[in-house]
């Protein structure tokens, strides 16, 4: 792959991070590790913002929206908000009805 011949070790740090987190989020949330999957899920969506990536997006919201439904812990409102330049009003709106 060119971006692995490229970017050398740094390629698997990015490959390892990007594409890991939203499976990590799930695989501890599965392991009832609630906190963990929290952090993965909220990393996942900050990378995926960074890099404007709409189809990692797409998955991952729903994601967090499903286990922002199921803890009804609200840091992860405040945190998807602060990612994605919404209140948290906006999101909490979306989250419980859309």
């Amino acid at each position: 792959m060119i971006c692995q011949k490229i970017l050398g070790q740094k390629w698997h740090k990015f490959w390892r991070n990007f594409f890991s987190k939203p499976d990590l989020g799930k695989v501890a949330e599965a392991t009832e590790n609630r906190d963990d999957a929290k952090n993965y899920y909220l990393q996942a969506l900050q990378i995926f913002v960074e890099f404007n990536d709409e189809y990692g997006l797409s998955i991952c919201l729903p994601n967090i929206k499903r286990f922002y439904q199921e803890t009804q812990d609200d840091s992860i409102l405040e945190a998807v908000a602060s990612l994605l330049n919404k209140t948290v009003e906006e999101v909490r709106e979306v989250f419980n009805n859309g």
